[in-house]
């Protein structure tokens, strides 16, 4: 911890009783058992990095009572949060605090005007440079020439024309492709298991078909984890000579040519799964893919 939040975050060492019972490792495990498992591992990280801070080092997030936090402490957890964090960052780990004490309150262990008073703190203001860029054509073809086997290239052709996140597209089974016309489409479970469907451009579906060997409704079409891709992408962007890929790269991607297609932003929202809208517009970077070109154009 930083010299200048050691000094208020201090207080709540003293304020708190951090005597250990059962019950206390309720609230973050109920919190974390209603997310979905790829969130799940996000949101448990920030709460302990929270508990951490707020106990000065002595608790986790299972272990800390939670139930005990005031409007004051978490008043002072936002302002250690917001010199330390981007505010996106900041914002969603004090969603995740938001979130375990709405379970202290469904478990009977704070009042809701307790609970109320606790959430009552504004959002960290500000922003920074958007993560993640949008590939062009060429750096597709490069990345896609670079990627050592077909069956990478396939995966490559799938993220990047359908918008995958790499969680779904490692829990795709061959019975999930349905092939209908004008084009076959996916079934796919998202985030909290939400189902969706989304188009397979014809050139997709050919890639999958010509590169893997189709097997049965409920065989995986890609073995592998989502751990596996990043590496996979991390390594084909090396060989091709290219800013590092991410997997998200190619869902921004996905993004940004349906938007700068013409194609509505409710539209891409659903096919992408977001619950939001802006989230959805926070992926598209075709404003800077025109201005980047107009620059090359105008400065050779």
């Amino acid at each position: 911890m930083t010299s200048d939040t050691a000094g208020p975050l201090t207080i709540l060492e003293n304020r708190l009783d951090l005597s250990l019972h059962s019950s206390t490792r309720l609230p973050a495990g109920c919190y974390l058992a209603r997310l979905a498992a790829g969130s799940r591992r996000t949101m448990a990280g920030a709460l302990d990095v929270m508990a951490q801070e707020m106990s000065q080092g002595h608790r986790d997030a299972q272990t800390f009572p939670w139930e005990k936090l005031t409007y004051a402490h978490v008043q002072l957890l936002r302002a250690s949060l917001a010199k330390r964090y981007a505010p996106a960052t900041a914002n969603k780990m004090l969603a995740a605090l938001r979130g375990v004490l709405k379970e202290c309150w469904r478990l009977g262990k704070i009042s809701v005007e307790e609970l109320h008073r606790a959430c009552d703190v504004r959002p960290v203001k500000g922003s920074r440079t958007p993560k993640g860029r949008a590939l062009s054509n060429e750096e597709l073809y490069l990345l896609s020439w670079h990627c050592g086997s077909h069956r990478n290239r396939a995966l490559i052709a799938l993220l990047a024309g359908t918008g995958l996140r790499r969680a779904e597209a490692c829990a795709l089974t061959w019975g999930d492709l349905v092939d209908a016309q004008p084009l076959s489409f996916l079934h796919v479970r998202g985030k909290g298991g939400k189902l969706r469907i989304v188009p397979v451009p014809a050139s997709v579906e050919h890639c999958l078909v010509s590169s893997l060997k189709v097997g049965q409704c409920e065989d995986r079409i890609f073995r592998g984890s989502p751990g596996n891709i990043w590496t996979m992408l991390r390594q084909a962007s090396f060989a091709a000579g290219i800013s590092p890929v991410s997997p998200h790269d190619l869902r921004r991607t996905y993004a940004t040519n349906l938007l700068a297609g013409g194609v509505s932003l409710p539209r891409v929202q659903a096919l992408m799964g977001h619950a939001s809208p802006k989230t959805t517009a926070a992926y598209d970077r075709s404003t800077l893919v025109a201005v980047s070109e107009d620059v090359k154009r105008v400065i050779p």
